[in-house]
């Protein structure tokens, strides 16, 4: 319960005593200390409502600069009049089929200079089975980014035994690196969130039946094999 306070009797106030904190002066004007507050209180809940006003717009242009990746990238996939103009997409010959999960991937390989720069920029969206290898010569950090990708892509960079070092998410057309600290030779690229629906995470193990370091076997004419 509250606590009572005791009272005190007052003393007889002298005739000619100034007035107290907060009582009306001789010219009727409050001469209480909080009268400067209530001055300041106005400006105050208006830089209050400026700064609340600046926050949200600022919240809004973040989730209205996603939308606009994302649509972005979604009317060069479509081919949209008002996005760029696109090649036609150049898939590689070399197919490796790899297993993550008791599923199947049919992985082109990315194994020269040129096709690892090219990568999928340019290309539509894959179908859930499709997947690019990026195969390199040794093993060292991997930095990569989503340049004329329009497709929101998930890589896995993987050791050369096969296991999933790290699993990350990509962007559309962002420039911004995707980096792997640990040194791998192995990155493969799937359509976004695919391997997160397959229950695939890092420290599980991806299988293949020809190592993707092996030289894929030539066709007849001395052509990579399509389907390895």
């Amino acid at each position: 319960m509250p606590r009572r306070r005791r009272r005190h009797a007052s003393p007889s106030k002298p005739a000619d005593a100034p007035p107290a904190h907060g009582a009306p002066s001789a010219s009727g004007k409050a001469g209480s200390p909080g009268s400067g507050w209530h001055r300041l209180a106005g400006p105050l809940r208006a830089l209050g409502v400026a700064v609340l006003a600046v926050a949200a717009a600022w919240g809004a242009w973040g989730c209205t600069r996603s939308l606009l990746t994302e649509r972005g990238a979604l009317d060069m996939t479509l081919g949209h009049p008002d996005g760029p103009e696109w090649d036609e997409p150049q898939f590689l010959a070399e197919i490796l089929p790899l297993r993550a999960r008791g599923f199947t991937f049919r992985a082109e390989v990315a194994r020269t200079a040129e096709e690892r720069e090219r990568g999928l920029m340019r290309r539509p969206p894959l179908a859930d089975d499709g997947a690019m290898l990026f195969v390199y010569p040794d093993r060292s950090k991997r930095e990569f980014w989503m340049k004329d990708t329009p497709s929101p892509l998930s890589i896995a960079f993987i050791s050369d035994h096969g296991v999933i070092v790290s699993i990350q998410d990509m962007v559309p057309l962002d420039e911004r690196l995707t980096v792997c600290e640990t040194p791998v030779r192995l990155a493969l690229e799937v359509r976004r969130g695919r391997l997160d629906e397959l229950g695939v995470r890092a420290g599980d193990v991806v299988e293949w039946d020809r190592s993707p370091f092996a030289a894929p076997p030539a066709a007849p004419g001395g052509r990579t094999a399509p389907g390895w």
